[in-house]
């Protein structure tokens, strides 16, 4: 066999796991939204306005995920406001509760939201913001219109949902 037969092969085999390894992480899942309004959302943490690199927001993370791990009624959850700048960002990191903690929270009340889940491993989850610009074209299709912010909430490893609050009209 010449070394051309030998090459196409094997990218033709890499090709063909690659793509497996893709669908079977959930890569190829298409993304759902539903519109859904909550009497309350609380979410209890700490803020975080700065570089990607800090090693504050990695703390901040690991607190929040360590804590929601240990108590059954919190779920790790990450409120990101919409920036101008690119290089850094803003957010509230922290867990969502029905029951009251003595801690800082951002609370909100009667709130329509646009949701997605997302079941995929992090290495094939979509970009968030494709995840953004389905949102808002599902909000548009809907007569709703997105706020500056989005929440994700990780109920396991490989289960995001990500709510869009809309705008009061």
């Amino acid at each position: 066999m010449n070394n051309k037969i030998k090459y196409g092969v094997a990218i033709l085999v890499s090709t063909i796991i690659v793509i497996a390894v893709y669908f079977g992480l959930g890569g190829a899942e298409p993304l759902v939204f539903e519109k859904e309004t909550r009497p309350m959302l609380k979410v209890y943490g700490k803020p975080f306005q700065g570089e990607y690199t800090d090693p504050t927001i990695e703390k901040l993370f690991t607190e929040a995920r360590e804590f929601a791990i240990a108590n059954e009624d919190a779920t790790l959850a990450i409120i990101n406001y919409n920036t101008a700048d690119i290089d850094s960002v803003k957010q509230f990191i922290g867990f969502i509760s029905d029951k009251d903690y003595d801690k800082m929270y951002v609370e909100m009340k009667e709130v329509t939201f646009v949701k997605t889940k997302i079941n995929a491993h992090n290495l094939v989850m979509p970009r968030p913001d494709k995840v953004l610009e389905e949102a808002t074209a599902f909000a548009k299709e809907n007569g709703l219109k997105l706020d500056e912010l989005s929440i994700e909430v990780y109920h396991k490893e490989s289960d995001l949902e990500v709510l869009f609050p809309c705008k009061a009209e």
